[in-house]
């Protein structure tokens, strides 16, 4: 059901740019260029004896450039989620790109310089740059596609096609549509409408649903969607995993964490187990994953702004600091919670700069899900003001702590509706919710990143890639649900179902690592009491500034230790005892 959205807030892009100044995108690039310019004219200062004044100089021009594209960037991305099949948007968003791609190729000189400079130099030049460009210096000596012996061209048109492929993807996925008969009536249906009835409470109408959304798939776009993928993996992921796109933590930490996900799989079947019985379900299929527990009364209908109000309370009883990131970005009028013909139906936040709020994106439908959704974009967005004290170009956290603040946010919200009840029902619904986030983040996102992984490794140049895609996805399905739970072979199709896959490649690992890793914070904060959430804000108002590793050990958090990553799943088993004994 579609919410009345005439009570919901839109956003406000005035704080981006005057739409209704004439020209100003070209005004906005015309200004981009002019910094290009300045810092094109240290070309021929960049010699080994560069000056400390002429080398920080040139460092500050260049976080501003990254700081003045990205908001030309990040008003594409609002604007193209206003409404996806605006022609002129797109056209505009297409044209700009290639301007701004320029701009790139012609400053990579300066990577290529610093990569290629001895280390003597580059040290003396590193000490006298300060924490925020030190650590991007280190970064960019690291990282082997800084210096790429490819025509900056054609490194320009590569990203462009990558970009276009994405872009195919999601208005292929948007124009979908699906029969689905409902009682008497047949519906047309889109994407997240036909989803919308994987939580419904009727078993066959459940059924209906996913059959009808995987024949679309099946016969029809699916070898579409699969060419789609192998280009993008095969043209741009393979050489970031070459480099650093595992945001330096090494690819024995991400394993070590899979094969405990892998190992405490039982977690996850012992709550479906518990979950089934307690819905009545006689024989549990992966079609019942998503059916709901049903939602009390006080919890049918929870308006936008009852969400903004419980979001705050909690934010501000975990911390003041928190709460008052949060209430920027609502009193801003940066979100857009409707839902309107042509708009991007995924939730998304988007960083604009150090002195902009973000932006979010959501569809709220009035419900508890909703106002998780919520708290979570709100949590990216905190991260983001928590973080924007740091230079532009080491602001934005890394892949592998992007979801720490979102993750903990959802948790906060969880509590502290959980704490304040004492109907048994509703503890009931909220716990159980609570507890199907955590397990789908934890355990279901975890499994498509080892997909991910094994899928990079396998596709080739043979034709039979879609076949070997469907078929290790299908079994690391059934392993999931392990052999109580039937996993129909439809469910083969469902990975390009994931816009993360095509949009976001190499970032879902991040939900499951972020969880763990908020459940821990979470826990302590819970023994410790308020006084804990200041270790947890220096997490956060690191940003980018440090490599993950040493921003988590300032909260003595040791991702090298197995212990770590167990005592995640052994808090998790702990709630799921705990509710056990509610619903007893």
């Amino acid at each position: 059901m579609r919410a009345n959205t005439k009570s919901l807030p839109r956003w406000n892009l005035n704080d981006i740019f005057d739409e209704n100044n004439p020209n100003f995108i070209e005004k906005a690039i015309f200004n981009l260029e002019k910094n290009v310019l300045s810092i094109e004219s240290y070309k021929n200062k960049l010699r080994k004896n560069i000056s400390s004044k002429n080398f920080l100089k040139l460092l500050k021009l260049i976080d501003l450039y990254h700081q003045q594209k990205n908001i030309i960037d990040a008003y594409f991305e609002i604007k193209q989620g206003e409404n996806v099949f605006d022609l002129e948007t797109n056209k505009n968003k297409t044209d700009t790109e290639k301007i701004l791609n320029n701009f790139d190729d012609r400053l990579i000189f300066f990577d290529r310089w610093w990569k290629k400079l001895d280390e003597q130099n580059a040290k003396r030049l590193m000490s006298l740059a300060g924490k925020d460009f030190k650590h991007e210096l280190r970064q960019i000596r690291q990282n082997e596609l800084a210096v790429r012996q490819t025509d900056g061209n054609l490194i320009s048109e590569k990203n462009i096609g990558v970009k276009s492929l994405k872009q195919i993807y999601s208005l292929l996925i948007k124009n979908l549509k699906f029969k689905l008969k409902v009682g008497d009536e047949t519906k047309i249906l889109t994407v997240e409408e036909i989803e919308s009835y994987f939580y419904s409470g009727n078993k066959k109408l459940r059924k209906r649903a996913y059959d009808e959304y995987f024949e679309e798939f099946e016969n029809g776009i699916g070898p579409t969607l699969s060419y789609i993928y192998e280009i993008i993996i095969k043209d741009i992921i393979g050489e970031k995993k070459k480099g650093v796109s595992q945001n330096y933590i090494s690819k024995a930490i991400l394993d070590q964490m899979f094969t405990l996900i892998r190992k405490n799989i039982s977690i996850f079947q012992q709550y479906f187990e518990l979950k089934s019985k307690l819905l009545k379900l006689k024989k549990a299929t992966a079609y019942d994953l998503n059916i709901p527990f049903k939602v009390p009364a006080s919890m049918r209908k929870i308006d936008f702004f009852q969400a903004k109000k419980i979001i705050l309370k909690s934010f501000f009883d975990f911390s003041p600091v928190y709460g008052n990131s949060a209430k920027k970005i609502f009193d801003s009028n940066h979100i857009d919670a409707q839902n309107r013909q042509g708009k991007f139906p995924m939730n998304f936040t988007v960083s604009v700069s150090n002195r902009i709020p973000s932006y979010i994106n959501v569809v709220f439908n009035k419900d508890l899900e909703s106002l998780i959704i919520l708290s979570h974009e709100v949590g990216h967005a905190v991260h983001d003001d928590l973080s924007g004290h740091h230079k532009f170009v080491v602001r934005e956290p890394s892949i592998f702590l992007m979801e720490l603040s979102s993750s903990l946010s959802e948790l906060i919200v969880f509590d502290k509706l959980f704490s304040e009840t004492n109907e048994v029902k509703d503890k009931i619904y909220i716990l159980g919710s609570m507890l199907d986030n955590i397990l789908t983040l934890i355990f279901k996102m975890g499994y498509l990143a080892i997909w991910e992984e094994k899928t990079f490794g396998n596709i080739t140049k043979d034709s039979n890639n879609l076949k070997i895609m469907n078929e290790e996805y299908l079994a690391l399905i059934k392993e999931q649900f392990g052999e109580k739970i039937s996993v129909p072979q439809k469910f083969r199709w469902e990975w390009m179902t994931i816009p993360h896959f095509f949009e976001n490649p190499f970032w879902i690992y991040s939900y499951a690592v972020n969880e763990i890793i908020a459940l821990h914070l979470f826990n302590r904060f819970k023994k410790n009491g308020p006084k804990y959430a200041k270790n947890i804000l220096k997490i956060l108002s690191a940003g980018g500034s440090a490599y993950p590793m040493e921003i988590l050990a300032r909260a003595r958090i040791n991702i090298k230790s197995n212990k770590f990553w167990q005592d995640g799943f052994n808090i998790i088993k702990k709630m799921i005892d705990d509710f056990e004994l509610l619903i007893s």
